[in-house]
């Protein structure tokens, strides 16, 4: 059996698809120790019914427990905690990996970016840490602040979203209005106002579709004020937040789902949901999610510009048996390969590779999450 301790905040929905695969895997004791302080009432409602299990433990409600239990790991995560933490772990030589997204994610200060995040974990590092990239940008930031370097695995959050649901009868007919949504905080780097460029470009193309925009935030009034006297502002709904039910519902009931973060996006996991609605993406090429989830022309659209994105939206739009193939490729993608249960198997088999020194063998190099980047 192999002792694994995951050392992060609080338990919350990005990491609770990740900490049911470890609970649930027989050859693995788990314990997830949270580190907040304090924790939203759903939040403690689920470290508590953790914590009946013995499976996860509060570090400042029973400090000398939880050490414990990280000092006598076989291998240690850490997650978005002090690194002190397990800084006697990596002197002693236990099997270590940091999970994060890119720190990147504006080009402000970014010398003293590199420089502080040298100084937290070149301690890890430096006792052979592996980076879990939770970012397709976090390799090569923390690479340029020599930290990780070749020592990288995929990684991400793998909320469940739809997979659980057979969409294979899912299909766009041609000529019939177009589906399409974008889901996320209304907020500037965040671009919701692209899925008014959006109507805008297919309304000029003389195309039928229907925009749905799901969320709340500081560009609510702006895209009000925006949509104001369009002659398609009825094809356009702003629908405010609405539960994540609501929105995997919204998903299934779409044919294009636009990801139009830039770089201030870590990861972004509306993306995994809507690929796992069999939702055809036209996705941001600047989100962190983007540059593992997308494969250009496989299972989805990516885009770097305006121009681009126009482009790649007429395409799904007079092409449905691009769009058809391109959702259920994304469909694919998450069902079989990017999700808790094949990060966590990828990742148990790699750790023995780790532990012993040995060369990782080509079947566990760049094959999904918890594989080796190269």
């Amino acid at each position: 059996m192999l002792s694994l301790t995951f050392v992060s905040d609080k338990v919350n929905t990005h990491v609770l698809p990740l900490l049911k695969a470890f609970l649930s895997h027989p050859e693995v004791v788990f314990t997830f120790i949270s580190c907040a302080d304090s924790a939203a009432e759903d939040e403690k409602k689920v470290v508590l019914t953790s914590e009946e299990k013995g499976h996860c433990l509060s570090y400042s409600q029973n400090p000398q427990k939880a050490q414990e239990i990280i000092d006598h790991s076989d291998v240690l995560i850490l997650g978005m905690a002090d690194p002190k933490l397990l800084q006697k772990a990596a002197l002693s030589g236990k099997t270590l990996f940091h999970y994060s997204e890119h720190f990147s994610k504006n080009k402000s200060l970014m010398p003293l970016r590199y420089w502080h995040n040298h100084m937290l974990f070149h301690t890890l590092s430096d006792h052979g840490a592996y980076l879990l990239a939770t970012s397709s940008f976090a390799p090569e930031d923390f690479a340029k602040a020599k930290l990780y370097q070749g020592r990288a695995l995929y990684w991400g959050y793998f909320p469940e979203g739809n997979r659980s649901l057979d969409l294979s009868a899912k299909n766009v007919q041609k000529g019939a209005p177009l589906k399409i949504l974008y889901s996320g905080r209304l907020l500037r780097w965040k671009h919701p106002e692209m899925a008014l460029s959006a109507a805008e470009t297919l309304f000029e193309a003389k195309t039928p579709f229907e925009v749905r925009i799901i969320g709340e935030g500081e560009m609510m009034e702006p895209l009000k004020a925006a949509l104001k006297d369009k002659p398609y502002q009825n094809d356009v709904k702003l629908l405010g937040y609405q539960s994540n039910d609501v929105v995997l519902k919204e998903m299934k009931d779409s044919d294009i789902f636009l990801f139009t973060s830039d770089r201030g996006e870590g990861w972004g996991a509306v993306l995994n949901e809507a690929m796992s609605s069999s939702c055809a993406v036209l996705a941001s090429s600047l989100a962190g999610a983007t540059g593992f989830l997308v494969q250009d022309e496989k299972n989805g659209l990516a885009y770097n510009d305006h121009v681009s994105f126009e482009k790649q939206l007429l395409r799904l739009a007079r092409d449905p048996d691009l769009l058809n193939r391109l959702a259920h490729e994304a469909k694919k993608t998450i069902t079989d390969t990017w999700n808790a249960q094949v990060a966590v198997d990828h990742l148990l088999s790699i750790i023995p590779f780790i532990q012993t020194k040995k060369e990782i063998p080509a079947s566990l190099i760049a094959k999904g999450p918890g594989t080796l980047i190269r």
